[in-house]
């Protein structure tokens, strides 16, 4: 997942906490995580 994270913070140009991922254990989570840290857009 970390992997991931990764690449979506490179490929979109966000930033994620590692704090946040905790509770990350889906892809849908990761998606309703960058929802929120990007406001959706």
């Amino acid at each position: 997942m970390m992997n991931l994270t990764m690449e979506v913070e490179d490929h979109f140009n966000v930033d994620i906490p590692i704090n946040a991922l905790a509770e990350v254990n889906t892809i849908g989570d990761l998606v309703t995580l960058l929802m929120q840290r990007t406001g959706g857009s």
